[in-house]
């Protein structure tokens, strides 16, 4: 009987996702993270390129730094998160 273990010896099983991954073709929605987690690029994609969406780089402490934001492939808007608090 699994009450006769002592707490300390339970294992816990954790159930998989029955979620199906598929390989990214380059196209479509999509959201790259880099080796921490974090958001790197984030949007719609057409042949491996984002053309709509934002980017993300980040300071030394983790925190954002520069988001930029994509349009139909180009950068419309760089915003220096840097500065503010």
């Amino acid at each position: 009987p699994v009450d006769s273990i002592p707490e300390t010896e339970k294992n816990v099983i954790k159930k998989k996702s029955n979620k199906a991954r598929t390989a990214f073709d380059g196209n479509g929605y999509q959201e790259f993270k880099d080796r921490y987690g974090r958001n790197i690029r984030v949007g719609e994609f057409k042949n491996g390129y984002l053309v709509d969406g934002k980017t993300f780089e980040y300071d030394k402490n983790g925190k954002v730094s520069v988001t930029k934001i994509i349009e139909k492939g180009k950068t419309i808007k760089i915003i220096d998160n840097s500065s503010t608090k």
